[in-house]
């Protein structure tokens, strides 16, 4: 494991934003299907706090399409159904002609959204996801949103009308074939496919929605809830975990166990009727970010949130699971891909020791870098060059790696070399007292109050002090207008910094 790229994960991108004691999220980074860095905060129940954990089980939505996918894709290779031939062979309660299990799977059946449906009509979720009531609904539908192969449209009813078509050719309830020819096979040994509305196993998270005053509310369909109730499947419902999911990944990388023809399969973009190609393949979107393309999906239901991203150049994978509604899975993965990228590696703070100046690096979804010259001022985006170079005006490299090693050019394009700045430590000993500074010399003071570290001028003016970071050989404190520079070893200077200039401050005689 990589223990450095697990405390980032943690320190950047859940703490701060995941209370310790609050539902929370899981993200793993893996590199050709194997975790190579973790992180995980928040609890399973705010009633009964456990915390999560790589273990942990969560619903991971509509991610859980591509593995439904790959199902049908499976009872195809045997003779089991046909991908082109009308699914009413085996769903005579569809009115509409001319719908392919194919279609199905890429959206481009035209079939409308049966939660767009229930929402229009108002009838409750809860509802419509009895897998009778579905069944019912979908013998009405006599009106198509368009003809099958002509467009493209997001449809939950696809999915769940494939998923149906191919439990009743193989005489096995889709969940239970979900198990047996993909999760199992793939080792996925905890993961599970739920077949009853609010089904729940040990070790699985309870989700959560934010409600007033910065609490939550248990979403009480997440689990536990009527578990008698056959629910509609296909479209979502697979529960995994964070332990479980690489070897997911890895069949996406290789095709490895599944076989590789099934899984060019899965990834293959649809091509609609009139020759246009869309990003969409069966149950994966091809996404592009920036130059970046990877094969990725999202989810959201009952209070969790997913999202899964395979990127085929680099061999790197992502998976992120949460059991609060309000974290943004999608957008987390990203940053967590950026981070375990060359240039997600410069995400963070930095400090030179020649120029006496300090940066905050956040690398962007798209590739690109914001760099910072203060906490409060607003961020300037540097374009990306090259794999290690960014620059503003696509010229000079501002920020570049080189050798391993960052360089930064905050003035005139002169490259100073910088230290990766980790989280502040306690202020060294000895640092609070009386000082002068060498030129005017000024009385100058650091005290520690109620309010925190302070510095006093000789002016009188007070200039709060925010622990920034620290480097091996610094600890480093900003202020409004500069930073507060102090050697971690005993007895070690202290200087104050305004852009590069320094002014070495004596310690006032005792």
């Amino acid at each position: 494991m990589d223990t450095a790229l697990s405390e980032r994960l943690h320190s950047d991108l859940l703490v701060g934003r995941i209370g310790a004691d609050e539902p929370g999220a899981v993200i793993a980074v893996y590199r050709d299907g194997e975790m190579i860095a973790s992180a995980c905060r928040g609890v399973t129940n705010i009633a009964a706090p456990e915390q999560l954990s790589e273990e942990t089980l969560l619903n991971i939505a509509s991610v859980s399409k591509q593995i439904a996918a790959t199902t049908i894709l499976l009872a195809a290779k045997n003779g089991s159904v046909d991908l082109d031939e009308d699914i009413r062979r085996w769903l005579p309660e569809l009115q509409l002609p001319g719908i392919t299990l194919r279609n199905c799977l890429n959206h481009t059946a035209g079939l409308p959204d049966y939660f767009a449906v229930a929402f229009v009509a108002g009838i409750s979720v809860v509802e419509s996801v009895e897998l009778e009531k579905f069944t019912a609904w979908l013998g009405t539908v006599t009106k198509p949103d368009f003809l099958p192969g002509t467009s493209q449209a997001y449809s939950n009813t696809g999915y769940v009308a494939a998923a149906l078509a191919t439990e009743r050719a193989t005489g096995v309830e889709f969940p239970t074939l979900i198990e047996a020819t993909v999760l199992r096979p793939l080792g996925m040994t905890r993961s599970f496919a739920a077949s009853k509305v609010g089904e729940t196993r040990p070790n699985m998270a309870l989700s959560f929605k934010p409600a007033t005053g910065g609490t939550f509310e248990e979403v009480p369909m997440g689990v536990g809830t009527e578990p008698t109730v056959r629910s509609v499947f296909g479209d979502g419902e697979i529960v995994s975990c964070l332990a479980d999911f690489g070897q997911w990944h890895g069949f996406l990388r290789d095709g490895r166990v599944l076989g590789r023809d099934i899984r060019n399969q899965l990834i293959q973009r649809a091509v609609l009727d009139d020759g246009r190609i869309s990003s969409y393949a069966l149950g994966i979107d091809n996404e592009r970010r920036g130059d970046t393309v990877v094969q990725s999906h999202s989810g959201g239901m009952w209070g969790y949130t997913a999202f899964s991203l395979v990127d085929q150049t680099s061999g790197l994978s992502v998976a992120c699971f949460s059991n609060r509604g309000d974290f943004m899975s999608p957008e987390y993965a990203w940053r967590a891909y950026q981070l375990a990228t060359t240039s997600g590696g410069i995400s963070g703070r930095w400090f030179s020791e020649q120029s006496f100046h300090g940066v905050q690096l956040d690398t962007l979804v798209d590739g690109n870098v914001q760099i910072k010259l203060h906490s409060s001022a607003p961020g300037t985006t540097l374009r990306r060059l090259t794999k290690t170079s960014w620059s503003r005006d696509g010229g000079f490299a501002a920020v570049e790696l080189i050798d391993g090693r960052l360089y930064i050019a905050p003035m005139f394009e002169l490259k100073m070399p910088y230290s990766r700045v980790e989280v502040a430590g306690p202020l060294p000993d000895g640092t609070l007292g009386n000082y002068s500074e060498p030129t005017w010399q000024r009385e100058l003071k650091i005290e520690q109050r109620d309010t925190g570290l302070t510095l006093v001028l000789a002016d009188g003016n007070e200039l709060a002090i925010t622990p920034w970071g620290q480097t091996e050989e610094v600890w480093l404190g900003e202020t409004a207008f500069g930073l507060l520079v102090v050697d971690r070893e005993p007895g070690g200077g202290v200087r104050y910094t305004r852009g590069s200039f320094a002014a070495e401050l004596t310690r006032a005689k005792s």
